[in-house]
């Protein structure tokens, strides 16, 4: 009878215990998840937003956006396809610039620490850096002639890949309501200064 006196007793032990811990969880899974409202951009953040926003009214900046919302794999079939999207999942762009059309025009970053791999994607598909120092952000008149110059080593860049080294190309027309076609405003850019 003490030979059975132990286990039993052990037992009856172990399932209380199993008992009080499926109470618990049932009671931690009752409750609403307790969360609370912050904004979305740091102070640092929305202070760049503002400059950016101020520098550049005929730009979109899209703040906080995942990379696989303007990168894909350049060949989605391939076998590593889907292990470089889920890569790609883990990093975020600070700022997006963007033209009206949503043509990607740099990624603007506020943070301290850099990301050699996330920088990499950048630079393969060939879209600008621009690293702003949290504690010394750059006034609206640096902002506006940084982009000046980016949009116009851009076009060279377009007319190198046209062959044509003499003039730009011919705008397109843009499509508008009603089926109507006017053409795109092209204006005369600074060149940089190098």
């Amino acid at each position: 009878m003490e030979t059975l006196f132990i286990p039993v007793t052990a037992l009856i032990i172990l399932a209380l215990l199993v008992v009080l811990r499926l109470r618990t969880r049932h009671k931690l899974r009752s409750q609403p998840p307790r969360v609370k409202l912050q904004p979305p951009l740091s102070q640092n953040e929305q202070a760049c937003y503002r400059i950016l926003t101020r520098s550049l009214p005929g730009h979109l900046v899209i703040p906080g956006i995942g990379y696989p919302r303007f990168l894909a794999p350049l060949n989605p079939g391939h076998r590593h396809a889907s292990s470089l999207i889920r890569e790609m999942q883990a990093y975020t762009a600070d700022f997006l610039i963007c033209d009206i059309r949503f043509q990607v025009i740099a990624v603007v970053s506020v943070r301290e620490q850099r990301d050699a791999r996330a920088e990499a994607m950048l630079r393969e598909a060939a879209i600008p850096l621009l690293r702003f120092e949290a504690a010394n952000l750059p006034d609206e008149a640096e902002v506006r002639e940084t982009f000046r110059d980016l949009e116009s080593l851009g076009g060279m860049a377009r007319q190198l890949d046209h062959g044509n080294t003499s003039a730009p190309p011919a705008p397109q027309p843009v499509p508008i309501k009603g089926g109507h076609k006017r053409p795109e405003v092209v204006r005369e850019r600074k060149e940089p200064k190098f």
